[in-house]
């Protein structure tokens, strides 16, 4: 995958996966790795609909409006350097 395409990765997971995904994001700091069973799709906008609050990297959003969330990804937006 070229991380600079305009497309990102969106895995949809429940609370029973908690432990999984807990466990495929610790593998790499510890040298390993640990494959996600999880289904996923690539897409360029998402738009996620909730009745909660959400939480937006270290803000919490409330409010009438706060539980639609909207995201997309533009394509060379973003250079990787190996």
């Amino acid at each position: 995958e070229n991380p600079s395409d305009g497309l990102f990765r969106v895995v949809t997971a429940g609370e029973q996966h908690r432990e999984e995904l807990a466990r495929y994001l610790q593998q790499p700091l510890e040298g390993r790795e640990y494959p996600l069973s999880l289904s996923s799709q690539r897409a360029r906008h998402v738009t996620l609909h909730g009745g909660t609050d959400v939480h937006v990297d270290d803000r919490v959003l409330s409010g009438p409006s706060s539980g639609t969330v909207s995201i997309q990804v533009e394509a060379g937006i973003l250079e990787v350097l190996a």
